[in-house]
Formats: structure tokens, sequence, C-alpha cells
């Protein structure tokens, strides 16, 4: 058996059709980014013989200057499960220092994926808000030829996450989402919606988004809708208008640059002047907090402050199910439209 990335589109029609038995889906429409382009990601097969036994799939993307790479449609076939073939995806992506990436991601159980290194650590926050059925905003569907004024939208209000344009309605379209175009005395939004869960996920532009929101539960005959916080964090004005809340734990996270990681979407706890060392995976690192901004050094590898990649991640985002000093004084702020849009 043997890895290999898919070259021809007369392949990548193979694996997508591989993938569509295994998940019992349509990721032409349920992934579109990927799979409705065949250079908008990467796909790989293992194969046995000329026959495809499994796959997977990457995204890669940039936050922050961070570059991010998003894993999915992992899949492997009933006949060849508990053969290894999963580990050898995970080596193969280890061995390959994952094309250069500073951060991976992949949905799926906690369990299954901590065993490579993954913990599932993102969060999010979803208000339910009741509909304001005199919202003055106006809806429409939109579709392909509305991308650019769509990609316009974002980029005026763009909040860390690079989308090319080429892809922009796809990403957006991510899990069958619906796309609004919302209109109000000459000003625009736009609004995605996730129909099955009854929850908008994102929504930028010049209206009034609580007005945006209640347009589209308007539209769907809904007396309530649920919305998504803008970060992996409690949003105090939807908390204030909402009748109640729920936290998810939704994305499983690696880290692989650490200090860049921690310097571009860490945030500081205590201004306080610290310096604090420690180590991941045997590497040594000392954090400092110069006026309120961390800056993360190489050090020594310290015997005090050890961790694993998997404790680590747990440790900064505060669930290592302990007290912990990284966790005392920092604290990563992720966008939701990472947590959704960008993730496969």
């Amino acid at each position: 058996m043997e890895i290999l990335q898919v070259k021809t589109v007369e392949d990548f029609e193979k694996a997508i059709v591989f993938a569509n038995e295994s998940f019992n889906l349509d990721f032409k429409k349920f992934e579109p980014k990927i799979y409705r382009n065949f250079r908008g990601g990467k796909t790989f097969v293992c194969k046995d013989g000329g026959r495809i036994v499994g796959m997977f799939s990457t995204y890669e993307f940039v936050y922050k200057s961070l570059k991010c790479m998003s894993v999915g449609t992992v899949c492997v076939a009933k006949d060849y499960r508990n053969r290894g073939i999963m580990s050898g995806f995970f080596d193969y992506l280890k061995k390959c220092d994952y094309f250069g990436s500073d951060l991976v991601t992949l949905c799926g159980d906690r369990k299954r994926y901590e065993h490579f290194g993954f913990a599932r650590v993102v969060e999010s926050y979803s208000y339910k808000l009741k509909v304001n059925k005199a919202s003055p905003a106006a809806l429409t569907v939109a579709a392909d030829g509305d991308a650019y004024r769509l990609f316009e939208i974002y980029n005026r209000r763009n909040i860390g996450v690079k989308r090319p344009r080429r892809l922009f309605f796809d990403i957006l379209s991510t899990a069958e989402n619906t796309v609004y175009l919302a209109t109000e005395k000459g000003k625009v939004s736009y609004c995605v919606y996730n129909p099955k869960k009854n929850v908008v996920l994102e929504t930028y532009g010049d209206i009034d988004e609580f007005d945006v929101i209640s347009a589209v539960g308007r539209a769907h005959a809904s007396e309530e809708i649920h919305v998504c916080a803008p970060y992996n964090r409690h949003d105090e004005t939807f908390s204030a208008n909402a009748k109640s809340y729920v936290i998810e734990l939704i994305l499983n996270l690696k880290i692989i640059n650490v200090p860049k990681f921690i310097e571009k979407t860490c945030v500081s706890k205590k201004n306080e002047l610290f310096r604090f060392s420690f180590s991941v995976d045997e590497k040594g690192y000392v954090l400092t907090n110069e006026n309120g901004k961390l800056k993360v050094g190489l050090t020594e590898k310290t015997t005090e402050n050890k961790y694993d990649g998997l404790d680590f991640a747990y440790a900064l985002f505060g669930f290592c199910g302990r007290a912990d000093e990284i966790s005392e004084y920092i604290r990563p702020v992720i966008p939701n439209c990472f947590n959704y849009t960008e993730r496969i």
C-alpha cells in the first residue's frame, strides 16, 4: 500500500466518489471549496493494487500571518480498517512537516485524534435570539455571481482569515450553508446561515447585525434563531439579547509553531511583566510580557514546566484539569469564521 497525492482531475473525481460512498454525502455540495475546485486543496489517497482504500484532503489558509491547514474527509474502506492506514496518513503528514504549517486543525472525535496529538479545545458560543418580525432588512439568496460583492464586504470587515476571491462563495457555502444578501436603505450586508441547525454562522456589512439575523429568522418562519459569536469567547452584546446560550467544543487543534502561535493569537490576561520558561516536545522556550504584548524566545530545555504537544494545547486553552501558569496568564482568541467555514 502507498499514499499518493492526487495529481489529475480524473483521479480527483475517483477520490470524490470514494468519499461520497464512505460518508453517504455529496462532497461537491457539502465541501465545495475543496471538491468543486481541483486546485482548492490537496487530496491524498492510499492505494492497494490500484484500488483506493483510504483518503484524506487538506485545505490551507492564512490567519493573522499563521499558515494554517485543515485536514478532513479522513476515511478508510470498511474491509481495510484497523490495519494502520489512518496512522499512516498522520505519519505521512508528520514526515512532510505538515507542509510547513504553523497550525493544523480537524473535526472529529476527540479520543480518536488525541492519539495523533490533536487537542479538542476550540470553543463556539451559540446564542438563542428572539426574531424581530419588524426587522427592515430585505433578503435575497446569494449565488456564484455575487461572489465579488460578498468578497468586498468581507474584506472591509476582515477579522484575520485571508480568503481567496476565486473560492469565496464556495467557502461560505461549506456544509450546504445558505448565503444571503441583505439590503436596507442603500446599506448592504451578507449572512451565512445553516438551515439544518437554524444558526447564523457569520454576518458582515453595514446593516445592524440583529436586523440581518431577524430577517433570516423571518424568512424561515422562525420565532427564534441561533447565532454564533464572532470570536470563541462569550459575547456581551449577544448575551444581553439572548434567551440562552450554549458552549461547544467543536474543533481539534495541533500547534506546530509554538512561538508564532502564541505571539499571533494569544492575549495577556495579566499585564505585569513576567518570565516563564517551558518546553514542548523537548524544545525549550521562554515567554515574556512586554507592555502587554507576549513574546516567545528559544531557550535551553527546562526540567520544569514540561509538556508534550497535546498537554500544552490543553494547558494553553485552560482545559488541562489543573491550575497552570500558562492558562493563568494567556488565552488564545480565534475567530468564529476560522471554526466553521475554514475547516473541512
